[in-house]
């Protein structure tokens, strides 16, 4: 309808219109405010009334400009913002990549750590092998000696026999002396590794979020 003018609905009273404005208390409110809480003022009007040459008045241009200027520091905070979440969306993708590379160097480097394990097992095994079956080619020459003189022991001829028994006290000293250095020397063989079961159980992470909050210079400036 002409003549009214599009005025804000009361806050308090809903659905009331803001047709009034109390001087006393320098408030705009509706006619249930003013029956409520102004009816005791003298100095309520309508906004009609004094609304009249508001924009020729130094209040007016304040205002227009206090909102202008608040719009404005708004709108650089916004861009900040804006910016900033442009850059953490960027951090967040390199980060993956990052953490990506970072679990394949590690992989690479267990891989590494394996191979030269294995090596270290592989060696020892050898050395332990060679002694081993050294031995085994000693002891192996030894009973076949001593057991070719043990069937000596049955000729049939007494001389013969009287020769093979003064040979085998010669093969028993010969093959107690190799047992008894043999047994000086040797101890059981026995592969063992001890595993860094530290590295498996106190690798919790590979790294952490380092807080990045900081303050921006250009923020500060841009609410002064």
């Amino acid at each position: 309808m002409a003549g009214i003018l599009p005025f804000e609905r009361c806050a308090t009273h809903h659905g009331n219109i803001i047709t009034k404005y109390c001087a006393d208390h320098d408030v705009v409110c509706c006619e249930t405010c003013r029956v409520v809480k102004h009816r005791s003022c003298t100095h309520v009007d309508t906004l009609r009334h004094v609304g009249r040459g508001i924009k020729a008045t130094t209040e007016y241009k304040t205002s227009k400009d206090s909102l202008d200027d608040i719009i404005v520091k708004m709108r650089v905070e916004k861009d900040l913002r804006t910016k900033n979440l442009t850059n953490v969306n960027q951090q967040k993708e390199k980060l993956l990549k990052d953490v990506d590379v970072f679990q394949d160097e590690i992989i690479a480097k267990i891989k590494d750590l394996a191979k030269l394990s294995k090596e270290q097992i592989r060696a020892k095994h050898q050395e332990y092998k060679r002694q081993l079956e050294k031995d085994e080619a000693a002891l192996d020459t030894v009973i076949i000696s001593t057991s070719k003189t043990l069937r000596n022991l049955s000729a049939y001829s007494e001389a013969r026999i009287f020769a093979n028994v003064k040979a085998t006290e010669k093969a028993v000293q010969d093959g107690d002396t190799l047992l008894e250095n043999m047994s000086n020397e040797w101890c059981k063989k026995e592969i063992r590794f001890s595993f860094n079961h530290i590295l498996k159980t106190n690798t919790v992470s590979l790294g952490h979020i380092v807080d990045g909050e900081q303050d921006n210079e250009v923020g500060e400036t841009g609410r002064n």
